[in-house]
């Protein structure tokens, strides 16, 4: 039997309330028996459950709840996490990316390529003067998903599903009938998030490199432009252009040119750099660096981080490796350069030669050349796919992922009001889980309460880490996208590389036991 009620007294149903909203037409169309149907099949033990047992056991939880979080340990910022066993011990070669690994930059790097980027596409593909009004703002993250087809950015969870109050145009807030009206429903296909690297083939672009970041905000700038003014516009026209003015910036050396010209302004230094490289060489550890910039780029980026001779630390330094590729293609061959990147040998290079620096090449080679076991090594990158995905799932190095966000995300989760915002909604969870069958009218009103409680609870644990996307390990109770193929392809993962100085070289990281959903511990 159906409640005769109006459901506006339950939920307010606005376009800009969007979780009341969504709720609504949760209990309307998706599972309607969870407040609204008398099951004839209920059990004796069901039937009991009236609302002073409810509120007894909504006590009871409470109670632990706030127990519970005195309890909770607090997680270092600056700590490692592992997603499987690692034995430093056992590492004897540590690789290492260049951009955002050893070297991280500061904002003005971002806002640098942002107004570049924006300033060719007025002057050279005639783009409307008023973009330039607009400014750099740290909109887009990484791990999210741009659909250049659409023009919209928005989150995914590890089961492919859309966060539903994450999907922007520019920078509106798309409603529920407008995200199931353009992808009918909220999963999207394998094939759709599969990454390409070949841009016309794109359909999903994820966010997972750095240099990304003002290429997607400008993208935002412009389709929030374009819809304010009525322009009607093809958004995949939109991305190609922004995509092109964002590139020239990098190949035309402009990029590297400003960054050489000024390091102070555009890399952020870390004073530990120095003391973690010269720990592992005193310890007899061999080191390498892989990279797609130049060598120019390189030395004059660790000259400003370690010193002038910061060569002497590393046994093989590669520069221009064309990353992916490099790791993939078995055709590349090495060069050796010099620090300026303009003269290059002639001669075959047969062996690497400590402080030298060389160019292109291919994986397979370098292991040729050094002999490393690839159980030895411990190669650490930002990029999750570029980086870390082949080394990891071909060659089996032990892989670390250098996620900046990581400190940021861990002083907010650490907050006392989020702890407990968290714990009482896995308690209201579980409440809701053991009463969605009460049948009083009185108990149904409480459950109700219960539900709304439970939307607050998550809007507001999502908007302690972002207003518009929440964390960017997690979609809500599910990881995220970004954070499933990090534990596909990380053995670890930390802020910076310099952590690894808080533990001797000898210390073994053990995998959290996380319990299935089938298991009880």
């Amino acid at each position: 039997m159906w409640i005769n009620r109006s459901l506006n007294g339950f939920v307010n149903f606005s376009q800009n309330n969007f979780f009341p909203a969504f709720f609504n037409c949760f209990i309307k169309c998706h599972r309607k028996y969870t407040l609204y149907i008398v099951s004839r099949n209920l059990s004796n033990s069901t039937n009991s459950k009236d609302i002073s047992h409810m509120l007894q056991r909504y006590a009871l939880l409470d109670q632990e709840c706030k127990e519970l979080i005195s309890t909770l340990d607090q997680v270092n910022p600056r700590d490692i996490f592992v997603n499987n066993e690692v034995k430093l011990g056992k590492i004897q070669v540590y690789g290492f990316d260049y951009d955002y690994t050893l070297a991280h930059y500061t904002s003005e790097l971002d806002k640098f390529i942002f107004n570049e980027s924006r300033n060719w596409l007025v002057e050279q593909m005639k783009y409307p003067e008023e973009i330039l009004n607009y400014e750099y703002t740290e909109f887009a993250k990484r791990g999210l998903h741009f659909d250049v087809k659409r023009g919209l950015l928005m989150k995914v969870d590890a089961f492919h599903h859309i966060q539903l109050d994450t999907v922007y145009r520019g920078f509106t807030l798309l409603s529920l009938d407008e995200i199931l009206k353009v992808y009918r429903g909220s999963h999207l296909a394998n094939d759709i998030l599969k990454q390409k690297f070949t841009p016309n083939d794109t359909v999903m672009l994820q966010l997972m490199d750095f240099f990304q970041l003002p290429e997607i905000n400008l993208l935002c700038s412009i389709i929030a432009f374009f819809d304010r003014r009525g322009i009607d516009y093809k958004p995949f026209y939109v991305y190609q252009d922004v995509s092109t003015a964002v590139a020239r910036v990098h190949k035309s050396g402009l990029l590297g040119q400003t960054v050489m010209s000024n390091p102070e302004k555009y890399i952020a230094k870390d004073p530990q750099l120095r003391t973690f490289l010269h720990r592992l060489v005193e310890n007899d550890k061999k080191l390498f660096v892989i990279s797609n910039s130049s060598a120019a780029y390189i030395d004059k980026g660790l000259k400003f981080l370690v010193g002038n001779y910061w060569q002497e630390l590393f046994d093989v330094i590669i520069s221009r490796a064309n990353k992916p590729t490099f790791f993939k293609s078995p055709m590349g061959q090495f060069r050796r350069t010099d620090v300026s990147g303009t003269f290059k040998h002639w001669e075959a290079v047969q062996t690497f030669k400590r402080g030298h620096i060389y160019e292109g090449g291919c994986l397979e080679q370098m292991i040729k050349l050094t002999g490393w076991c690839s159980a030895s090594i411990l190669y650490f990158g930002d990029h999750v796919y570029a980086d870390l995905a082949d080394v990891a799932s071909t060659y089996g190095w032990m892989t670390g992922a250098v996620i900046p966000e990581l400190e940021t995300e861990l002083i907010a989760s650490s907050d006392h009001d989020f702890k407990i915002n968290l714990r009482r909604l896995r308690m209201l969870e579980k409440l809701i889980q053991e009463n969605q069958h009460v049948c009083t009218l009185e108990a149904k009103l409480l459950l109700e309460k219960w539900f709304d409680e439970r939307n607050a609870l998550r809007r507001s644990s999502k908007f302690v880490f972002d207003p518009h996307f929440g964390s960017i390990f997690r979609s809500f109770h599910n990881p995220s996208y970004f954070s499933q193929r990090l534990g596909q392809y990380a053995t670890l993962y930390t802020s910076r590389v310099t952590n690894l100085l808080r533990f001797t070289l000898d210390h073994t990281f053990f995998p959290k036991r996380t319990a299935l959903p089938h298991e009880s511990y």
